[in-house]
């Protein structure tokens, strides 16, 4: 029985739970750009995991599921800003939501691609390559490397 003063605890609360290192980072990091939509993003997962709403959605196509500790679960997205995204996992036998991607960026698993099952919208303009992607030779190159340039003109000597 509550106490006057004391806390008074979700009567069925949902645990929350990084899946891995990356995933708990992710997180870390959205809080720290974004407290109040990631405190936003926290309470609609875990007030109602899957209500489908503008900001939240399951994740279509091979996405939409994911095993975690060798359990098939549902994955959902919640979109705390523009382009962060939380990515979590539902386990309703154990009322776990498992965390298995965040960050303040877009993912880019879920940008159209040949053969891909992500989203159904075009992939946004080509804006550059961020760190470990690699550019394909159909991609546009906004300027040559340095390091090219000067292998070039050293050629020319």
């Amino acid at each position: 029985m509550a106490r006057r003063g004391a806390e008074i605890p979700r009567p069925k609360p949902w645990t929350v739970k990084a899946v891995d290192r990356q995933a708990a980072v992710g997180w870390d990091l959205l809080v720290s750009q974004a407290v109040d939509s990631a405190d936003r993003a926290w309470v609609a997962m875990t007030s109602d995991p899957r209500r489908t709403a503008e900001r939240q959605h399951q994740l279509r196509g091979s996405l939409g599921q994911v095993t975690v500790g060798g359990k098939k679960l549902d994955q959902w997205q919640v979109e705390p800003t523009a382009g962060g995204r939380v990515w979590y996992a539902i386990d309703d036998q154990d009322r776990v939501l498992w965390v298995t991607q965040a960050g303040i960026a877009h993912p880019k698993q879920t940008e159209t691609r040949a053969g891909g099952s992500g989203s159904t919208k075009p992939p946004p303009p080509n804006t550059g390559v961020s760190m470990g992607e690699a550019r394909t030779t159909s991609d546009p190159v906004p300027h040559a490397p340095r390091v090219k340039l000067r292998a070039d003109v050293a050629s020319l000597r």
